[in-house]
């Protein structure tokens, strides 16, 4: 049985939802902990065995970067950068929730690696687990950059519905690309510790994989698919444009690129701990060049008794773009007129309405005795008694 620190995976993947009172929860983390066998049960996925027996001794981001397809020049944690053209640090040990959107068909032996796509979980967001950035949040609107939404239509049109119904230049979606690496022997050498082959993807018998790319834990039946809820923990990082990026390929501004989690140390099916119901909607919009245009988004369903729509509104780039936002009673509408370039990140969730505001009085004129000091509309906003200066 393959052994590893559960502080990583257990208590962490135990912190939003439990399947237990929170006492026998803590008693249940320490007990993993020691012994790596111990967890809720069958109604929390088996969690403690999530982190017992599924990750390898030797993990895919020891020796390998996203950055490029050989290993890193010395074995550990560091070293890994962003080959996009604004440079910095890739982020390690990072946790990832979301839903299973796209699933490669087969692997890509020439890295070789096998890829995902998943719609990221706003309730959940990306977590940096270890180093220097431990504990911190990952801003969904940091790494949903307009590469993650536009190149799964333009490369392949796996993901047609990124792209705006009304306008083909307006892409809106939720999407991060995951690569799991594998390791080719006849190029590397040997293989890392607990390395297994999965010939029935890659059929080659010389690539060997950090866990199976379809079925991660054997204790898991079946094959990851699409709308899994799934948890992974990997290196977060951006990759170099491909092309697909319509005006955002050019290196004047960051987001040209897309974000990816790449390589992988761990992946389950993790169905129990998705949000249900879930409290916000996370999207991102991008738009080139594509004149007027509005786009609807919703927060999810069900709607609770009172509650109206309510957003939040991260702006990345505005270039020669007009924009305003109306708020309906089951909705919001992001009206845009796009001369240039726009991007911005929106989660839409369930709120208090706004209060009503209180309505201005008409002007009208000043009283006998009195002189007017703010003029509007053929009437008078503020009036003060004949004599006194206004204010």
């Amino acid at each position: 049985m393959r052994r590893f620190s559960l502080y990583l995976l257990t208590c962490v993947a135990m912190r939003r939802q439990s399947c237990l009172p929170q006492l026998t929860l803590r008693v249940s983390c320490v007990v993993a902990l020691a012994l790596g066998i111990a967890g809720c049960g069958s109604g929390a996925s088996n969690v403690a065995r999530l982190g017992a027996e599924s990750i390898p001794r030797d993990k895919a981001s020891k020796f390998l970067c996203g950055s490029g397809s050989m290993p890193k020049p010395s074995p550990g944690p560091g070293g890994c950068r962003h080959k996009a053209p604004h440079g910095g640090d890739a982020i390690e040990a990072v946790e990832v929730r979301g839903w299973i959107s796209w699933v490669a068909p087969g692997s890509n032996n020439d890295d070789p690696d096998f890829h995902y796509d998943i719609r990221l979980d706003p309730d959940n967001p990306p977590r940096a687990l270890s180093g220097p950035r431990a504990g911190e949040i990952i801003p969904l609107s940091f790494i949903l950059h307009p590469g993650n939404v536009i190149e799964p239509v333009v490369k392949d049109n796996r993901l047609r519905q990124f792209r705006h119904p009304d306008n083909n230049d307006v892409y809106v979606g939720n999407n991060l690309h995951i690569e799991i690496h594998g390791w080719d022997k006849r190029r590397w050498g040997d293989v890392p510790i607990d390395w297994i082959a999965a010939d029935d993807i890659d059929g080659d018998p010389n690539i060997f994989w950090p866990f199976h790319p379809r079925h991660p834990l054997d204790f898991q039946p079946g094959d990851i698919q699409v709308g899994h809820y799934v948890r992974l923990v990997g290196t977060l990082w951006e990759d170099d444009p491909h092309e697909f990026g319509k005006c955002w390929e050019s290196a004047d501004e960051g987001g040209h690129g897309w974000y990816e989690l790449h390589p992988v140390d761990f992946m389950a099916m993790f169905n129990d701990f998705a949000p249900n119901p879930p409290q916000n909607i996370a999207q991102v919009i991008a738009a080139c060049n594509a004149g007027k245009v509005g786009v609807k988004i919703s927060p999810p369903d069900p709607q609770p008794a009172g509650k109206a729509p309510r957003y939040e509104e991260v702006i990345r780039v505005n270039e020669d773009t007009t924009r305003s936002v109306t708020t309906h009673s089951t909705h919001i509408t992001v009206h845009l007129d796009v001369r240039d370039r726009f991007w911005a990140y929106y989660r839409v969730y369930w709120g208090d309405p706004l209060p009503t505001p209180t309505p201005t009085p008409p002007p009208r004129p000043c009283p006998r005795g009195q002189k007017c000091c703010e003029p509007a509309n053929g009437g008078c906003l503020r009036c003060v008694p004949t004599g006194m200066s206004c204010p």
